[in-house]
């Protein structure tokens, strides 16, 4: 269990503002609230989601995935991992 702020404010310590949850449902919570830091608005993010799209999109058989990663600013294992879905799962395949 832990303790969540009710309003979503930190520092807001009171106890008419914590209730116990279970970290799935607190970082459920959070999704819902728009606290969750998705894509290029996340802390460290190399890719925007037009990049993950054309990646996903694009058929790299002209050159390596190493070399191909590198015009986007990532690893190859980056690169891979977008490629399969493992990064970006939000991001869908046209833009809204």
């Amino acid at each position: 269990m832990e303790v969540a702020h009710l309003n979503n404010i930190r520092t807001d310590n009171r106890p008419s503002n914590l209730a116990y949850k279970t970290a799935e449902e607190n970082k459920k919570d959070a999704h819902c609230d728009g606290l969750y830091k998705r894509g290029k608005d996340r802390h460290g993010a190399k890719l925007t989601e037009d990049e993950v799209r054309i990646i996903r999109a694009s058929f790299w058989s002209f050159q390596s995935q190493r070399e191909t990663a590198s015009l986007f600013g990532v690893s190859g294992k980056t690169f891979s991992r977008v490629r399969r879905r493992k990064v970006g799962v939000h991001v869908e395949n046209h833009p809204s």
